[in-house]
C-alpha cells in the first residue's frame, strides 16, 4: 500500500481547522447579534471576505440591516479621515475602534449574488433601498459588467435580479438606481445582447404596469431617461439600444 502523500495530513487539518473557524463567525456575527458586534464585523471581515467566500452571506445580511451611518461608511468610496473612530459598548467594556473600509476589498460578484440570493431566501416581494445601495455599488460602475472573463457570472446574477430590477422601476424611492443598474446591463457590451433577449417580454409587463399606475415621478423619470439616455446620442448609446427599446414600446 502507497503511504499518504507528505503534508497530506497538515493540509486536511489546517483545512478542517479554518472550517469551523469560518463556521464560528457565522455563528456569532449574524443579524441577530448585538449591534456592536455587527458593527465592528463589518469592518473587520472585510479584508477577509475573498479569502473567505462562504462569509458573503452573512456579511451582507448584516449590512443590509445595518445602520445608515455605519453602511455608507463600508459603502463610501473615499477614505475614511485619519483618525476617525467610533465607539463601541461590549457589555461592561468599551472601546474606540479606528475604522477602515475599503470597496476593493469586495468581490462585486459575489456581493451581489449573495444579496439576491438573501432577497430570494427571505422571500422579500420588491427591492428595498437598503438593497439598492448595495447593488449600486456592485453594479453602479459599468466597467464592473463590461468584461469577457465575468460576463458568465453577470448573467446569473442579472437571471435572478431582473425581475426585482424591472418592477422597481414603478417605485418612486428606487425608479432612478434601477433605471441607472438597468442601463449599466443594457449597454454592456459583454452583456447587452443576451439581456436583451432576455428581459423584454417581461419588460414590456413591466411598462405597462409603470403607466397603468400613478408613479407620475417613475413615469417622468423613464421618459427622461429615454430622451437622454437612449434617444440622445451618449457614449453608451447606439442603434442596438435604441432597437432594443423600439421593440419593446411597439408591444405596449
Amino acid at each position: 500500500m502507497g503511504s499518504a502523500a507528505p503534508g497530506g495530513a497538515d493540509r486536511n487539518a489546517v483545512k478542517n481547522a479554518l472550517t469551523s473557524a469560518v463556521d464560528i463567525i457565522r455563528r456569532v456575527f449574524n443579524v441577530n447579534a448585538p449591534k456592536s458586534v455587527q458593527k465592528l464585523g463589518l469592518f473587520k471581515l472585510q479584508p477577509l471576505l475573498n479569502e473567505y467566500k462562504l462569509l458573503y452571506p452573512s456579511y451582507v445580511e448584516v449590512l443590509v440591516n445595518i445602520d445608515q451611518e455605519i453602511k455608507q461608511i463600508v459603502l463610501s468610496d473615499e477614505p475614511i479621515r485619519t483618525g476617525e473612530e467610533i465607539y463601541f459598548s461590549l457589555g461592561s467594556v468599551s472601546f474606540n475602534y479606528k475604522l477602515k473600509s475599503d470597496l476593493g476589498n469586495f468581490d462585486m460578484i459575489l456581493l451581489a449574488n449573495s444579496l439576491i440570493d438573501t432577497i430570494i431566501t427571505n422571500e422579500y416581494e420588491s427591492l428595498e433601498r437598503e438593497h439598492m445601495q448595495v447593488f449600486n455599488i456592485c453594479c453602479g460602475n459599468k466597467q464592473e459588467l463590461d468584461s469577457a472573463a465575468t460576463m458568465d457570472s453577470w448573467l446569473k446574477v442579472f437571471a435572478k435580479l431582473k425581475n426585482y430590477l424591472l418592477v422597481s422601476i414603478c417605485d418612486p424611492e428606487i425608479c432612478g438606481d434601477s433605471l441607472s443598474i438597468l442601463h449599466n446591463f443594457l449597454t454592456a457590451d459583454a452583456l447587452k445582447y443576451q439581456i436583451y433577449a432576455e428581459i423584454k417580454d417581461v419588460f414590456v409587463k413591466s411598462l405597462e404596469l409603470l403607466y397603468r399606475g400613478d408613479a407620475e415621478s417613475c413615469k417622468d423619470l423613464f421618459r427622461q431617461y429615454l430622451l437622454e439616455q437612449v434617444v440622445t446620442r451618449t457614449q453608451d448609446t447606439d442603434n442596438s439600444l435604441k432597437k432594443f427599446f423600439k421593440a419593446v414600446l411597439v408591444k405596449m
